[in-house]
């Protein structure tokens, strides 16, 4: 086991969840395969890649999450509520650990939509997944109240429109962007 021992994780909930993928995504193996063959580190890339793969063999296991669980990434704007279809290292670890984006998130990747797309937030129940994550944007100096703030303004109770808040699975992210 690498520096990051998953087992020392006491229980297994969304919040220890997140926590973990947080931590997974600060590992040093998170390089690009190309960039690691430009630099001359192919081997030191395949290790920290087979230590990382590894730490989610472990996660998975604990986790143990059923096959189609889908994730949902949101951030709440001026009238409308992004949502994104790649967050980088982020979503590459819900991929890894078997979740899969929400209808609306694929049908979003399968338009190649680069990033994220906007959306009037009368979509917000199509929106739904079983675990939603939402972005603050701690640069713009965002919080979790301010996050949460934001979503009152646009839709009082909004998260009545969410099957995942009845479940406990809305996760507020920081972020800087």
């Amino acid at each position: 086991m690498t520096e990051f021992d998953l087992a020392a994780v006491a229980a297994v909930n969304i919040g220890v969840f997140i926590a973990a993928v947080l931590v997974l995504m600060m590992q040093p193996g998170f390089m690009l395969f190309e960039s690691g063959r430009a630099l001359g580190l192919e081997a030191e890339f395949e290790k920290r890649r087979a230590i990382y793969f590894d730490e989610v063999a472990v996660l998975r296991e604990m986790l143990d999450i059923p096959q189609g669980t889908t994730w949902a990434l949101l951030t709440p704007g001026d009238g409308a509520v992004r949502l994104a279809n790649g967050n980088y290292n982020f979503t590459q670890v819900l991929d890894d650990l078997g979740f899969v984006p929400n209808a609306m998130t694929q049908e979003q990747i399968d338009r190649d939509v680069p990033w994220s797309e906007w959306h009037s937030v009368e979509a917000l129940p199509q929106m739904d997944a079983d675990v939603v994550f939402v972005h603050y944007n701690t640069a713009a100096g965002w919080g979790p109240q301010s996050l949460i703030d934001g979503f009152e303004a646009l839709l009082p109770n909004w998260c009545d429109f969410l099957t995942a808040c009845a479940a406990g699975n809305v996760i507020l992210i920081p972020g800087s962007s």
